[in-house]
Order: C-alpha cells, then structure tokens, then sequence
C-alpha cells in the first residue's frame, strides 16, 4: 500500500500543478473490510495519501463505498470533505462525524434514470426531511455522454 501512495500522491501533485482545485481519494473496496480491519490496514495509508495531497494546497476529499458502518474512522483519515454513497444515512452520518467537514454525495446513482422531473427534485432538494439542512454538502454527479464513449473518454 505505501508504494501506491509513492506512486498516486506524486501523480495528485500533477494535477493540482495541472489546475485541479480538489483531489478526491476513492477508497473504493472499502465497504468490503471490517471496521477493525480498516483501521489496521487501510486507514493509515489513507491518511498518509490525504496528508500528501493537502501539502499541494487544495482541499480533498475522501469517498469510501459501503463505509457506512465505520464513517468515524473513514473521517479519521483526515479528508477535508467526505464523500457519502446512497447507503450512507445522511443525517447519521453528519452525527458520526458531529458535524466537522462537508459531506459530498448521498445520491442514489439510479435516480439518473428518472424521468426529469423527479431528478430534479433529487437534485434540488435531495433531502427535505433531512434534520440538519443548513450544513455545508454537495452533491457530485457524473454523466457520460455517448459521444464520449465513442471517443474513449472514459477513465
């Protein structure tokens, strides 16, 4: 793990000499280990990656899929902002944390498939019944055209 932090951070650094304003850490099998196992195994490599990047001066932001079970220890790793999945419950989440970083996320992926109307809903207000509306969130959505498949744009 320390050789893909060797390897990722220097290349993050690229991005942000590049114009990125924001680098996002996906810890993306993370929701397949155990809490203890990640904290043990994951999380200092997280940490080490999310400290390398935060010396280039931009924000980070560090999304774990399926984290919802250990969102403290996820937080512990030191990102700026903490990307959410649709699993996450938004307002335990914000409680698990007690309310120290953006959260970014919490829409459900398959809402993309709605008819307009209902997206917009989602994406306007995608939490009404949410206790802690005011605090800082952003929801990031990724759409792929076809013409960008077509030409390989995908990464």
């Amino acid at each position: 793990m320390g050789k893909i932090v060797d390897v990722i951070a220097p290349f993050a650094a690229l991005q942000v000499a590049a114009g990125a304003r924001a680098i996002q850490v996906f810890d993306s099998w993370v929701g397949a280990m155990a809490p203890d196992d990640y904290v043990r195994f994951a999380a200092p490599y997280s940490r080490a990656m999310i400290e390398r990047i935060r010396s280039t001066g931009v924000p980070v932001i560090h999304f774990g899929t399926g984290a919802s079970g250990f969102f403290r220890e996820l937080h512990a790793a030191g990102g700026d902002v903490l990307g959410v999945d649709w699993r996450i419950n938004i307002d335990q989440a914000w409680m698990d944390i007690s309310y120290r970083s953006a959260i970014q996320g919490n829409l459900d992926p398959t809402i993309l498939f709605a008819p307009l109307p209902e997206l917009k809903l989602h994406v306007t207000d995608p939490a009404p019944t949410q206790a802690h509306g005011n605090a800082p969130r952003a929801i990031s959505l990724t759409l792929v055209t076809e013409s960008c498949r077509k030409r390989r744009w995908i990464m």
